[in-house]
């Protein structure tokens, strides 16, 4: 396909994708983002009365322990819920702490939205811009969705909204806030996905060991909780670069018991759905013969925007067209050598979101930043001149930045070292 070609050669050539983005749109590519702009603007007025119902449990996994509890709360729940935590399938992280011992509340118990919200409900302008601050620039969240809609601006703006209500409604602020902290600890203990590298473009590498995968081991549910925080925590990652990831699907020894086609389904799904443009490129590494046959039959249901973005590599040699030896994991054939023992989260580097006041400070310069760059935006969108538009949203990022500690539980990457004080990948 002419867009697999184009993708190679940038490759080869060591030269990022600038068409459609921020920076190098057209002046049909700049109106209809303009156009997206406008309607959103519209329904942020239109939904400020109806706010978006959030449930108690948005995955539906069940009661988690939450460590911050009262000690005799804890010892009371452990004890009646001994068999689920037992079950690997249902075991979290917290889980994992408590029971050796380790009972210091990483995360605060008490979670409070962005903008005021109620934790029972968000409204949607709310969550749009909760949304956005995975991005560097607000503007890339929604080419992301016009590029992959072909620029049709009714189908993204649509999109978009869709994507925003799911959001809402599964509490993905809160899921980020509570981290790793509920999430399954088998599939982290395993190091079923990781972040190694970087590929000849520039964008951080996340690696799925797709032998490590096992669909039964987990639930339905825990499933779409792993994947939503994976996806979330993926678009941070890429944020801290300046990019987009890049998703490199390990298949040396894979076989039938790695495979559950509607996992398989329902992550692709969410991709296409939530996070259209994450990804610069999804590369399947070393996949056996048996593979060709799962492929036929996952090709007709993947979305063709993801579709164009996937690259076949059969050994070493032709994963180097995309990512630089010295960028690749021993484990897979490269040089680069990659630690992939677990660091258990502590409250030590979440230790911002046990500050009150800190946070009132830092959220107060947000939402100001917001309600400044919307309204340059607002301006803008109108075809009038609004030259402060990029350097409001370079403040806006700015306050995104120093809010993040207060709000987001830190990541096992940023534990290793690999992101620094200025947000750039090192590792």
């Amino acid at each position: 396909m002419p867009v697999k070609s184009s993708l190679v050669d940038s490759y080869k050539a060591r030269t990022p994708i600038t068409d459609g983005r921020v920076g190098h749109l057209t002046t049909d590519q700049e109106q209809k983002l303009k156009q997206l702009w406008s309607k959103l603007l519209v329904h942020f007025e239109t939904t400020s009365t109806k706010p978006i119902a959030v449930p108690n449990d948005p995955f539906g996994v069940g009661q988690q322990a939450c460590l911050d509890d009262e000690p005799a709360t804890l010892s009371q729940w452990y004890a009646a819920n001994k068999s689920r935590v037992e079950d690997a399938k249902f075991r979290t992280v917290s889980d994992e702490l408590y029971l050796s011992g380790k009972r210091e509340a990483v995360v605060p118990k008490d979670f409070k939205p962005l903008f005021g919200d109620k934790p029972s409900e968000r409204l949607f302008r709310n969550a749009f811009w909760q949304a956005a601050m995975a991005y560097q620039h607000p503007d890339t969240m929604l080419l992301g969705f016009l590029r992959t809609r072909g620029w049709d601006v009714q189908r993204s703006f649509d999109s978009v909204v869709s994507a925003i209500e799911w959001r809402a409604a599964h509490a993905m602020d809160k899921l980020m806030w509570e981290g790793e902290s509920t999430q399954a600890f088998r599939a982290i203990e395993q190091a079923l996905e990781y972040e190694a590298g970087v590929d000849r473009l520039g964008c951080p590498v996340l690696i799925v060991r797709v032998r490590k995968s096992v669909p039964k081991e987990f639930s339905k549910e825990s499933w779409e909780k792993k994947i939503a925080y994976t996806l979330e925590h993926t678009a941070l990652v890429a944020r801290a670069s300046n990019s987009k990831s890049v998703l490199l699907q390990d298949m040396s020894g894979f076989g039938m018991s790695n495979l559950d086609y509607s996992a398989s389904k329902l992550t692709m799904d969410m991709i296409s759905a939530l996070y259209p443009d994450i990804y610069e490129s999804m590369i399947l590494f070393a996949s056996p013969w048996i593979f060709s046959g799962v492929w036929k039959i996952m090709s007709k249901w993947l979305d063709p925007a993801l579709a164009d973005l996937i690259q076949f590599t059969k050994n070493i040699d032709e994963l180097h067209t995309f990512i630089d030896d010295d960028q690749i994991s021993v484990d897979m054939g490269g040089s680069m050598k990659v630690n992939l023992d677990y660091i258990f989260p502590s409250r030590q580097e979440n230790a911002k979101m046990f500050d009150a006041q800190g946070r009132a400070v830092a959220e107060e310069v947000f939402v100001d930043a917001v309600a400044a760059f919307e309204a340059s935006t607002r301006v803008w969108a109108s075809d009038m001149d609004a030259p402060e538009r990029d350097r409001l949203a370079a403040k806006l990022h700015s306050a995104v930045a120093e809010l993040d500690p207060y709000i987001r539980s830190r990541f096992q990457v940023e534990r290793q070292g690999k992101v620094l004080a200025d947000s750039k990948i090192v590792g």
